[in-house]
């Protein structure tokens, strides 16, 4: 049976002056966001500063993983089970209409097997999904089949680059072949 890659999203480092919410309580918006967690958010309002340059990514990874809204319906389409929270975006300066970012929620799923410097997919806890999210003890990974990945990537998103992550059986077929 031919597993299909998967990819874990990541920030573009070349992106230096992407939005970033303000006035909003930073130890809500955690990376590490429990169903609890994501229940007590609101809907809520933020602000950002909008200066010369700056850039509006479809995804901000910081204070937590947020979707654009030129993303956010192939986000739901390709993760029926999404549940989200909306933040919205006001300039400092009171110009312009506000930004809408999405918070996300999926309940983690196991799906990493992790060694001392990389991290292998086990495609048999990803069956059935296109979008997963893995919680290790101090780090969130968005991971993404190879079907989500195009999708995402033929919208020409701002601000992300896709990681290939090896698979378990790739591993282990490296090892056995050593």
């Amino acid at each position: 049976m031919l597993e299909l890659p998967w990819f874990q999203m990541l920030p573009d480092k070349d992106i230096t002056n992407q939005i970033r919410p303000r006035g909003i309580p930073v130890h809500e918006y955690s990376q590490q966001m429990s169903g609890k967690d994501f229940i007590k958010l609101q809907d809520r309002v933020g602000l950002y500063e909008k200066k010369l340059g700056l850039e509006i990514c479809d995804f901000l990874f910081e204070p937590t993983f947020m979707i654009g809204k030129n993303m956010i319906s192939l986000f739901r389409s390709l993760a029926p089970d999404v549940e989200t929270k909306t933040l919205t975006l006001f300039s400092t300066n009171n110009k312009g209409q506000g930004i809408n970012y999405w918070i996300p929620y999926l309940p983690p799923v196991d799906c990493l097997k992790k060694d001392i410097d990389r991290c292998y997919v086990r495609p048999s806890a990803l069956s059935g999904r296109n979008i997963a999210k893995y919680e290790g003890k101090r780090e969130v990974r968005w991971l993404f089949s190879l079907t989500a990945a195009e999708q995402i990537l033929s919208r020409g998103p701002i601000g992300i680059h896709f990681v290939k992550l090896p698979m378990i059986s790739e591993v282990d077929s490296i090892e056995n072949n050593a």
